[in-house]
């Protein structure tokens, strides 16, 4: 008995090393966020993605390029925060993913623009509140 819940052990560790490496991989994610995500995988599966979003094309964002280059790498965003007075006012946040539940995790991405419509600011990780 000892025997089968010591290799049990080390089955659940190796399933969730395995997991969290993916996370790594496939999500780009540092060490802490890729094991919050495997740990909460019931809840991070439930991320709502931009249509045309992809992780390749987001790895292409960089800091200070224009909307125009952000938009042909991931598309639209499922949602644009601009200034509600001056909606031609180039400094936005756009927003790619959302929780698709109640709770508070879930794969972020957006990038927030500076006033002349340039990346000012990347988010990119396995957000939790």
């Amino acid at each position: 008995m000892k025997t089968v819940l010591k290799y049990g052990v080390y089955l659940v560790f190796v399933l969730i090393s395995g997991a969290t490496v993916y996370n790594m991989y496939t999500y780009r994610y540092n060490f802490d966020d890729a094991l919050i995500r495997t740990i909460l995988f019931p809840i991070a599966s439930t991320t709502i993605w931009a249509p045309d979003f992809t992780e390749k094309g987001f790895s292409k964002i960089k800091l200070g390029i224009p909307k125009i280059q952000v938009r042909a790498a991931i598309g639209h965003p499922l949602h644009k925060f601009c200034d509600e007075e001056n909606e031609m006012d180039d400094a936005c946040d756009w927003i790619y993913t959302r929780q698709g539940t109640n709770l508070d995790a879930y794969d972020r991405r957006a990038i927030s623009f500076d006033d002349q419509g340039k990346v000012d600011y990347i988010w990119h990780e396995f957000y939790t509140n």
